[in-house]
C-alpha cells in the first residue's frame, strides 16, 4: 500500500486505492469459526492499512464504510469504556464528526449517506448479536440501549441526506418508516437529536406512503 503514492498521479492513485480495498472485500469468507474470525480480521486490517495511508476525504469515508461492513460485530459494541475497541470509538457521534471535519474538503452527500448506511447495518449486527448472549453478561441491557441509540442517530443522519423530494426512493421510505417507529418507541431519549424529523422529505413523504404511522409520530414528537 505504501506504494500507492509513488504512482505521481492522484487520480490514478486513487482509482488503484479504491480496487485494491474492492478486490479485497469482495473475498468471501465462510462460516464463524475462529478461522473465519481471523480472516475477517484479516481483510479488516489490510482497508485500515489504506485508511490510514490516505488522505482524501471521500477515501477515508469510502473506505471506513468498508472496514465497518468488514468488521466483526464484537469491534462495534456501543456502551463500553472508551479504548475497548478504537472502531467503536469511532463511530461515536461526536468523534466521528470531528473525524470528517478535520478530513476536510466537501463530502457529497451520497458518500456521506453510504457511510451512515453502513454504521446502522454494523448496530444491526450489534443488536443481534447482543440478542444471542446468554453469558450473563450485567453490562448487556446498557449496551442495547447504547447500539439502539447509535443505530437511531445514524438512521437519521441517512435520512438528511436526502435534502429534495426528488432524490426520495425505496431506500429513503426504508429509513424514514424506521426512524418514525424508533422515535415512537422512544420519543423522550434522544429529543433532542429526533425534534426535526417530521420536517425531513423522506419523512413528509410518509403522510401519502404511511398516513398512520406519519400522524402517530406527529402526536408523539408534536404532543
Amino acid at each position: 500500500t505504501v506504494y500507492l503514492d509513488r504512482v505521481g498521479d492522484a487520480s490514478v492513485e486513487k482509482e488503484l486505492c479504491a480496487a485494491l480495498a474492492e478486490s479485497v472485500g469482495k473475498i468471501e469468507v465462510a462460516g464463524d469459526d475462529e478461522t473465519a474470525l481471523v480472516k475477517r480480521e484479516k481483510q479488516s486490517a489490510m482497508i485500515a492499512a489504506l485508511f490510514n495511508l490516505r488522505s482524501d476525504a471521500v477515501e477515508k469515508v469510502r473506505l471506513l464504510a468498508q472496514i465497518i461492513d468488514l468488521a466483526d460485530a464484537t469491534a462495534l459494541i456501543q456502551g463500553q469504556d472508551r479504548g475497548v475497541s478504537p472502531l467503536a470509538d469511532m463511530l461515536d457521534v461526536a468523534t466521528l464528526k470531528a473525524s470528517l471535519a478535520l478530513w476536510g474538503s466537501e463530502i457529497p452527500d451520497e458518500e456521506l449517506r453510504a457511510l451512515y448506511e453502513a454504521i446502522v447495518r454494523g448496530m444491526d449486527r450489534v443488536l443481534a448479536l447482543l440478542s444471542k448472549d446468554t453469558s450473563g453478561d450485567k453490562t448487556k441491557l446498557k449496551k442495547v440501549k447504547a447500539a439502539n441509540e447509535c443505530k437511531q442517530k445514524y438512521v437519521l443522519f441517512v435520512l438528511a441526506t436526502y435534502t429534495e423530494e426528488s432524490q426520495l426512493d425505496n431506500t429513503s421510505a426504508k429509513y424514514a418508516e424506521e426512524a418514525s417507529i424508533g422515535a415512537i418507541r422512544d420519543p423522550i431519549n434522544l429529543f433532542s437529536s429526533q425534534r426535526q424529523l417530521t420536517s425531513l422529505p423522506a419523512v413528509v413523504a410518509l403522510q401519502k406512503s404511511k398516513p398512520a404511522l406519519h400522524d402517530l409520530l406527529k402526536i408523539f414528537m408534536d404532543g
